[in-house]
């Protein structure tokens, strides 16, 4: 996975310090990013516009939380809500995706109780729009790591509620530990047919020691690790990289999650984490290729083992009836 195809989340606490950050990470071929909604009221646009003065080849994925949009019924409520999505996709289109789409929005509801207008709706919302923003690919989350069926049934069918509504374009995926259950999703998404989304993103989390310390006694809603996960960087290395299997497996492109890269050790650290990926996966290919080539010799010899035991029985068969015949030539 080269550098220049890896997405990194970007956090940061202010604007000099967003283009210091993508300064440093374009420098080392990143030209993927994404911007995070936390809080209400963030200059979502104006950092959209520092990160391609620095980087104008920059693909940016915009997260909005209609959660930190939210408008009391006074303020104009749901419609209001939706209105506001319209004008800021209108926004996109004209001053960042006019001659090619480089910034695409991440919608997503947003933690906590039920929200007054929820992604589903949104894109429901926008089907029946006339003007529908084609120009601005739209992206939804999913979690493939619900451990409670009933929760994750209701995952999935919120995402195949979405997917039907045909205006999405890419599905992320949160991050967890369980590659069996990342599995599972996928497979279930290849079974969608022609709702099966276009691109897939999956969260990576750098497996540090100040990251699995800070996920112990402070876990993000949502995200399901595992005490495995939480023992310590070597196993933490470990079920990351069989995630990333699974994302090379399925095509799935990987996110480095906020805190993401801050720094020259973080960049470091993900580039040493995927490098330890790409040498598990060849020595696999290695290996099943290997193997294969053995089935194949194995295959031969016995063919070849064949062919030589039906000429020796022929051989056998023609020198028993030859006298027989020589006798019944003579008067």
């Amino acid at each position: 996975m080269a550098a220049r195809t890896t997405r990194v989340e970007l956090f940061f606490k202010g604007r000099a310090e967003l283009r210091s950050r993508v300064r440093m990470l374009a420098a080392r071929g990143v030209q993927a990013f994404n911007l995070v909604n936390k809080n209400k009221g963030e200059e979502l646009e104006l950092w959209v516009q520092d990160i391609l003065e620095i980087c104008p080849e920059a693909q940016i994925c915009m997260h909005y939380s209609l959660k930190n949009h939210k408008l009391s019924q006074k303020a104009g409520g749901p419609d209001g809500m939706f209105r506001e999505l319209e004008e800021t996709l209108d926004r996109i289109e004209s001053s960042f995706n006019a001659e090619a789409p480089r910034v695409e929005v991440l919608l997503v509801s947003g933690s906590g109780n039920k929200k007054p207008l929820d992604t589903v709706e949104c894109l429901e919302r926008l089907q029946g729009d006339a003007n529908a923003h084609n120009r601005v690919a739209i992206g939804v989350a999913f979690n493939p790591y619900f451990e409670d069926e009933a929760e994750m049934s209701e995952e999935r069918s919120r995402l195949e509620r979405k997917l039907r509504t045909g205006q999405v374009s890419s599905v992320w995926l949160q991050f967890g530990a369980d590659s069996a259950r990342l599995r599972d999703s996928l497979q279930w998404m290849d079974s969608l047919g022609d709702h099966r989304p276009e691109k897939l993103f999956g969260s990576l989390f750098l497996p540090t020691k100040k990251l699995i310390a800070q996920q112990r006694f402070r876990p993000w809603n949502g995200v399901f690790l595992g005490e495995e996960y939480l023992s310590g960087p070597d196993a933490a290395t470990e079920l990351t990289l069989d995630l990333l299997s699974v994302y090379k497996e399925f095509g799935v492109e990987a996110l480095v999650e906020a805190p993401g890269v801050r720094s020259e050790k973080d960049y470091g650290i993900l580039m040493d984490l995927l490098d330890q990926s790409d040498r598990r996966d060849g020595t696999a290919a290695r290996d099943d290729h290997e193997a294969d080539i053995a089935d194949d010799e194995c295959a031969h010899e016995q063919a070849a083992r064949g062919a030589r035991g039906a000429r020796g029985a022929r051989g056998a068969r023609g020198a028993a009836t030859e006298p027989a015949r020589k006798r019944r030539r003579q008067p």
